[in-house]
């Protein structure tokens, strides 16, 4: 049994290694034959044995990690990841070969039934996390009018809970194949360590205000985006650019920005690899196995980077990655960093030796900046002087509506070779930022502007007159978007979920988990000043996607149908949240469902449909039309235009228009539109809840 640590150190220190080829420790990291068959003891369905095989090997956060890769040449990809020390595995995917021919447009299995499937998998995987998330929906999956080459996939997020809060970006991931219900992609994200109780917190107020106090907004000019050849009009906003950056402690008060992110997928506890030792390995396994055993260990590769470029102590190891060479696989290079103590953050080493000969590969070192061979003759304040007289001296009138852009620059006392600076424009006291100057100040023996920029419009600009003032639009914005508790981690530079191909580097301070006030997520930074809505970069309030049920469908045939639609996005529900099903439906409103089961526009729609045809988007739709324009839209037109050879069994088939008796009769063959009494009804006025049911009927059918 793995011994279990009582915490993971959220720190990049790398620990040296033994006789492997990995950084040892007292946890004893496991073998690379001993991460195989922790994979292969997990998975035991996957038949791996004709595979070829590689693996690397990465530390991070000082926990080290054999990543594990199988493929069949055009046949499967697995990549599995395993923690040496614990051998938890920590990620999984699969990939296979996509279906010869087409699949329809719907996916086999309906989102409960893949949401059964990601949950009896992770019950298997990973109980004790699983017993403390709750499941969080997201965005359905969306089908389109036309058949498929490729599978569609479900995504399940499972959110992390401690002491009924949020622990945000702290949970589980499922991906499940929605035709096969294969399980294809699995990520945990879990850190460890004490979670704070929620006693004696500053409470939601204050931390409110502790944040409107660190990010205040700012009133601005703000010209909207507009199509060519309009004229666009300056309108009043508020800028609130760090609005979803602060994060409050929730016992001290302290600031936290930028945000708080989590840290890289660790995961640690006892693992019982009982049974798994005699499990037989494949030629490709040993093979491996034979390679990397004949390697530098990480130990080894250090000490030869640090012989050859004389990295000194004061320089500690923060990254350490063995990985195989994406075109020669036989090729293994190990990948080292170093850094400087904090005071000398400037410094930077990166070496990359073959693991086998230890041959160089590459070198890399930053060189502090006040050693430069050339220091400049200019400081801020006289580089900033010289930039004023060339405004002035350029265009003296737009000169004086302009203010520095305030930036903290770096190494202020120190003598630079280039400032850049940042006017924006000042209009009745209120400043444009899209309007100003740019300038770049070359400060060497003989100072010189090297870069100028001007981006100015005569414009009308409204006043301020009926606008929120300051207090109210943080007010009417906390009203919206409270403040609330969450359970974060501050670490730097990590992202939020593992990306295929990346590793994450963080930073080497430990950081604990914290509880923390955050404000709910605004769509936007940029609000009207009037009324302190949300904007987009048109100017135009940011409307945000959530699937609305009708609520006038209850026991309609149609229920079924229409609720599908709606949560995909694909019906639209008007405002007041009535669909009106048993109303009579329009040309265009079956254009427009069209259009958005195809992921086109009404007017493409129109343009395919119409044949010739001349169409009024606004006349009544007869049931004819209705199949007339299903057909057409699933494509059968060509073979439904030989009406001579359909026939169409109704008591009212001669009602029918002749040139569209086979779109009748293929619609009726497909049991898109239903019949009224043993009769088609061609010339009858199509419902709105018969849109619905057409339009699922053509989703379903396997063509």
């Amino acid at each position: 049994m793995w011994r279990k640590q009582l915490a993971v150190l959220l720190t990049v220190i790398l620990l040296a290694s033994g006789a492997a080829p990995a950084i040892a420790s007292a946890n004893s990291p496991m073998s690379l034959e001993e991460a195989i068959l922790a994979a292969k003891a997990a998975f035991p369905e996957l038949k791996l044995d004709e595979a070829d095989f590689v693996s690397n090997f990465i530390i991070s956060d000082n926990t080290p990690v054999w990543q594990l890769s199988w493929n069949e040449e055009g046949g499967m990809t697995v990549r599995i990841a395993v923690n040496a020390n614990s051998g938890r595995i920590l990620e999984y995917y699969l990939w296979q070969r996509q279906p010869e021919g087409t699949l329809p447009s719907l996916p086999k299995l309906s989102e409960e039934e893949a949401l059964a499937k990601a949950e009896a998998f992770l019950k298997r995987l990973v109980p004790e996390e699983l017993a403390q998330c709750r499941y969080q929906p997201g965005q359905p999956l969306r089908p389109y009018l036309y058949e498929r080459t490729t599978y569609l996939t479900y995504t399940f997020n499972f959110q992390r809970y401690a002491h009924d809060i949020p622990f945000n970006y702290n949970g589980l991931r499922v991906n499940v194949n929605a035709d096969t219900g294969e399980i294809t992609e699995y990520v945990c994200i879990w850190t460890e360590g004490p979670v704070p109780e929620p006693m004696n917190l500053i409470g939601a107020a204050k931390a409110a205000a502790l944040a409107q106090e660190e990010g205040k907004m700012e009133l601005q000019y703000y010209l909207p985006y507009v199509a060519r050849g309009e004229t666009p009009k300056p309108i009043l906003v508020y800028q609130a650019p760090r609005i979803n950056s602060i994060a409050v402690d929730a016992f001290t008060g302290e600031i936290h920005s930028p945000p708080l992110y989590f840290p890289p997928l660790v995961r640690d506890a006892d693992t019982e690899n009982k049974g798994i030792a005699t499990a037989e390995l494949s030629p490709a396994e040993l093979k491996e196995i034979t390679l990397v055993e004949g390697l530098l260990t990480q130990e080894e590769a250090e000490a030869k980077a640090r012989q050859i470029f004389a990295i000194g102590e004061a320089f500690s190891l923060r990254d350490a990655r063995l990985m195989a060479d994406w075109q020669f696989p036989d090729l293994r290079l190990w990948h080292l960093s170093f850094a400087a103590a904090e005071e000398e953050k400037h410094s930077y080493v990166s070496v990359t030796l073959e693991a086998k000969t230890g041959e160089i590969h590459r070198y890399y070192t930053t060189v502090p900046y006040e050693e430069y061979e050339t220091e400049g003759t200019l400081n801020w304040d006289e580089a900033e002087k010289l930039a004023r007289e060339y405004l002035a001296k350029m265009n003296p009138e737009k000169a004086k509506q302009v203010e520095l852009v305030k930036q903290e620059p770096i190494n202020r006392e120190e003598n630079q070779l280039s400032y850049y600076f940042t006017y924006r424009r000042l209009v009745k006291g209120v400043s444009f930022p899209q309007n100003g100057f740019t300038v770049t100040v070359y400060a060497g023996k003989e100072p010189a502007i090297t870069s100028y920029t001007l981006d100015w419009l005569e414009l009308t600009f409204p006043s301020k007159q009926g606008i929120l003032s300051l207090d109210q639009a943080h007010a009417k914005l906390r009203k919206t978007y409270p403040f609330r508790l969450e359970y974060r981690v501050e670490q730097r530079d990590v992202r939020p979920m593992p990306v295929e191909g990346v590793e994450t580097v963080t930073s080497s301070e430990h950081k604990p988990i914290l509880l923390v006030y955050t404000q709910a997520p605004v769509p936007s930074t940029m609000f009207r000043a009037t009324d302190a809505q949300p904007l987009d970069y048109q100017g135009e309030p940011v409307k945000e996607n959530v699937p609305v049920t009708p609520n006038d469908i209850a026991g309609h045939p149609a229920e079924e149908d229409i609720t599908y639609l709606a949560k995909v996005g694909i019906l639209p529900i008007p405002e007041d949240g009535k669909y009106r099903p048993n109303d009579t439906a329009t040309v265009g409103d079956w254009l427009e469902l069209l259009a958005n089961a195809t992921g086109s526009s009404i007017e493409y729609q129109l343009d395919r449909l119409a044949k010739g045809e001349a169409i009024d988007k606004e006349q009544d739709l007869k049931r004819e039309q209705l199949a007339v324009y299903a057909i057409r839209a699933l494509g059968y037109d060509r073979i439904a235009s030989m009406s001579d050879i359909f026939f169409i069994a109704t008591p009212d088939a001669a009602e029918v228009t002749e040139a569209y008796t086979g779109h009748v009769a293929i619609a009726l063959k497909l049991n898109l539109v239903k019949l009224q009494d043993g009769n088609f009804a061609p010339q009858a006025l199509a419902t709105r809840a018969e849109l619905a049911t057409a339009l699922m009927q053509m989703l379903r059918w396997e063509r």
